[in-house]
């Protein structure tokens, strides 16, 4: 996820330059094309909102993840926690290694 950062800021940039230089032009445009300039400046302030809001979300959940917290499914488990992962039972805990947190395979499920 991390190389996805950088990725997506050269992308939201890229968008933002464009969004910037889209409506100058030189000469004169016929009213056609002074609309399709406006609906792409449009379309790419557009996506610059979704790319940021994106952004955000991403840089949330890595101060969670730095926090302490397991994700599964969209959802931040605190230390501890333990929950059932493809009929093993795991629980979240910091990787002595890495110092991140990571859902940690305890074993199967026992009926």
């Amino acid at each position: 996820m991390k190389t996805f950062i950088p990725a997506a800021v050269a992308a939201s940039v890229l968008l933002a330059a464009i969004s910037e230089s889209a409506p100058v032009s030189a000469g004169v445009l016929d009213p056609y094309m002074a609309t399709e300039i406006s609906d792409i400046n449009d379309i790419v302030k557009e996506t610059n909102s979704r790319v940021e809001k994106i952004l955000t979300h991403i840089e949330q959940q890595d101060k969670e993840a730095y926090k302490g917290a397991c994700w599964l499914d969209g959802k931040a488990f605190s230390q501890g926690a333990v929950t059932t992962v493809a009929r093993h039972t795991a629980t979240c805990s910091v990787q002595p290694d890495t110092g991140w947190p990571q859902w940690k395979e305890k074993g199967p499920v026992v009926n």
